[in-house]
């Protein structure tokens, strides 16, 4: 079986990846790349080479993905870095092992709960930390909180604005519509550039789904004073057995913002 070089970088697994051998006659895959190291090695003939722009050590790339360090790139393999094929059991309980897997929610090599930060288009922008034994979030520093968004920024009859990363990837577990987009915030914070991201999705209508507490209720006036363009309805999570998203079943939520929007006379049809 034929395996490129590049084919082994987009699809292998793990640090080690078996590609066939660009120099010789490679029947079977021979040679190997180091993804953290950006060398390959081919066992039967040899021969030799290194990848551009790769990460001197794994050290080196920990430290960037989690913020110590300045960037360089920003490479889907740097995530096998960290076990993201095994999610922690913090992710699993949040979201569901389907969707931590497919957020490639891991742990760092001390056990804390990671969970990847992309951009709008996607692309790999770090590694968020999450510290268990006090709640706080570690972003990467070349990354501002209140100009990024956790979700895909694509058109969308509805835009659900909730708090953080896992609020979003429970509505994925949730099975939203296809017509909807959950975009999380990092924290109740809302500000300009995250306004600006929410009106390029150019939705008939956005819930602002923050937590019911007082920073909540201020994320909330402000997304309706920002977007005088787009109804903006409030989802009281407490009418629906909870004071935040988390308290509310993640099979319950999706169902919850449907209910408010027919309750304001939007119809099955927008709201499915």
């Amino acid at each position: 079986m034929h395996i490129s070089l590049d084919e082994a970088m987009a699809s292998g697994r793990g640090t080690e990846r078996p590609f066939t051998c660009p120099s010789h006659d490679d029947v079977n895959p021979s040679a190997s790349v180091n993804v953290v190291k950006g060398v390959w090695f081919c066992y039967v003939c040899f021969a030799s080479g290194a990848l551009k722009d790769h990460v001197p050590d794994i050290e080196e790339a920990i430290k960037v993905l989690r913020g110590d360090s300045r960037p360089r790139v920003y490479e889907e393999s740097w995530l096998d870095l960290f076990d993201a094929d095994h999610c922690s059991p913090y992710w699993v309980s949040r979201v569901g092992i389907e969707v931590a897997s497919a957020n490639r929610c891991g742990t760092t090599l001390t056990g804390e709960p990671t969970y990847p930060l992309r951009d709008s288009h996607g692309r790999l922008l770090g590694v968020v930390t999450r510290h268990e034994d006090k709640p706080k979030y570690r972003y990467p520093f070349n990354v501002s909180t209140s100009t990024t968004v956790y979700g895909r920024i694509k058109p969308s009859k509805v835009v659900v604005l909730v708090e953080g990363a896992g609020d979003e990837m429970a509505l994925e577990q949730g099975l939203m519509p296809p017509s909807w987009t959950a975009l999380g915030t990092y924290g109740a914070g809302l500000h300009y550039p995250q306004i600006e991201m929410v009106e390029r999705c150019n939705p008939s209508v956005v819930l602002a789904a923050f937590d019911d507490d007082d920073a909540g209720t201020r994320a909330r006036l402000l997304a309706t004073a920002l977007l005088p363009e787009h109804p903006v309805l409030s989802v009281p999570w407490r009418s629906f057995g909870g004071k935040d998203a988390a308290e509310v079943h993640v099979n319950d939520r999706v169902e919850a913002l449907r209910t408010i929007l027919l309750r304001h006379g939007y119809t099955r049809e927008a709201a499915a």
